[in-house]
C-alpha cells in the first residue's frame, strides 16, 4: 500500500514515462523536400486518378515497404511509386505513406511529375509518357537534397574518421540488400537505394552521396544528409563529451534527461511527503517509542 501523501504523485510520475515514449516515436512525418512541377496537366482528369493512386498506396503500404504502379483512366494514364524505410513495420510504413497523400494536395495541387520525400518514405508519380519539366530531376544520381549541421569539427581527425564511416556504407548496402544502418567511431550512418537498383548500381549510387557529404560544404559538419535520384545516406557524430546526437538522432540522451528529472521530482515529492509526515508526528507530540511498534494481522496494520 502506498502512503496517502503518496498517491498525488503517482498519476504524476506516469504522466512523465508517458511523456517520455512519446517522444522517443520516430519523427518519420518530418518533410525533407518536395519536388513539384510549376505547371499543371491540361488534362484535369487525372486529378481523380491522383486520389485512385493514392489510395492504392496506402493499401499496398501496409503490405510491402515499396509498390509502383500505373493508374489510367479513358484520357490519361499516371504512373508512381512509394518507398519506406526498410526496416520500418507495416503500420510504420503505411502511416508515413498515409501522410504523403494529405501533403500531395496541399503542397503540389494538381501538379506533375512530383515528388515527396519525407524523413521515412517517399513518394513520387508522373504522367505517362508525359515531358519532365526542367524543374524536376531526371536521371541516376541527380542531386535532390542536401542539407549539413552548422556544427562542425576540424580537428581531432574527425574528418578520416568520417570518411571511414561513410565508406563503410557503400560496401554495406551492396552487401544487405540495399539497406545499411551502421555505426562507426561514434559516427550513426544510414544509408538506402531504391528497390529498382541493382546491387553495383547501389553501391555508385551511395559512393555518389558520399562524396557530396565529404566535399568543402559539408567535410567538417557533424551530421548531414544527401538524397540523390536512387538513394540517399545521412550521418550523425555521437560527441562523448556531450553524450547528444547532432542531427539525425538524440532520442536516448533525451529518454536519459525526461527520466533523471521524472525521478528527480519524483523524489523531492517522497522527500516532502515523509516531512510533512514527521511534523504531523511532531505536532501530535508522539515518538516512536509513544506509538509503538507496528504489528500486521488479520491483513490490517495495527499499532
Amino acid at each position: 500500500m502506498y502512503p496517502s501523501e503518496l498517491q498525488f504523485l503517482i498519476p504524476f510520475f506516469f504522466l512523465i514515462i508517458t511523456h517520455s515514449a512519446e517522444t522517443l516515436i520516430p519523427d518519420s512525418h518530418k518533410l525533407v523536400y518536395t519536388q513539384c512541377s510549376n505547371r499543371n496537366s491540361p488534362n484535369h482528369s487525372h486529378v481523380s486518378l491522383l486520389a485512385i493512386l493514392f489510395q492504392e498506396f496506402v493499401t499496398h503500404s501496409s503490405q510491402s515497404n515499396f509498390f509502383k504502379t500505373i493508374v489510367a483512366n479513358e484520357k490519361t494514364a499516371i504512373s508512381g511509386s512509394f518507398q519506406c524505410m526498410k526496416h520500418f513495420s507495416s503500420d510504420e510504413c503505411k502511416s508515413c505513406v498515409a501522410r504523403t497523400s494529405n501533403l500531395s494536395e496541399s503542397l503540389c495541387g494538381e501538379s506533375l511529375p512530383a515528388r515527396i520525400q519525407l524523413q521515412g518514405c517517399s513518394v513520387r508519380y508522373e504522367e505517362e509518357d508525359g515531358a519532365v519539366p526542367e524543374n524536376i530531376s531526371a536521371g541516376s544520381e541527380q542531386i535532390l537534397h542536401w542539407a549539413c549541421s552548422e556544427r562542425r569539427i576540424e580537428r581531432g581527425g574527425f574528418e578520416d574518421v568520417k570518411y571511414a564511416a561513410l565508406g563503410m556504407a557503400e560496401s554495406c548496402v551492396m552487401s544487405e540488400n540495399g539497406f545499411c544502418e551502421t555505426t562507426y567511431e561514434s559516427i550513426h550512418v544510414l544509408a538506402q537505394c531504391g528497390d529498382s537498383l541493382r546491387s553495383c548500381e547501389c553501391g555508385e549510387c551511395v559512393h555518389r552521396a558520399v562524396e557530396i557529404a565529404c566535399e568543402d560544404r559539408c567535410r567538417y559538419s557533424v551530421s548531414g544528409e544527401v538524397y540523390v535520384d536512387g538513394c540517399f545516406i545521412s550521418y550523425a557524430y555521437r560527441d562523448e563529451g556531450f553524450g547528444t546526437f547532432e542531427g539525425g538522432g538524440g532520442s536516448l540522451p533525451k529518454l536519459v534527461a525526461l527520466v533523471v528529472g521524472g525521478l528527480a521530482i519524483l523524489s523531492f515529492g517522497v522527500g516532502l511527503c515523509y516531512f510533512m509526515k514527521s511534523c504531523g508526528k511532531k505536532k501530535d507530540g508522539k515518538t516512536k517509542g509513544e506509538m509503538g511498534e507496528c504489528v500486521k494481522t488479520s491483513g490490517a496494520i495495527k499499532v
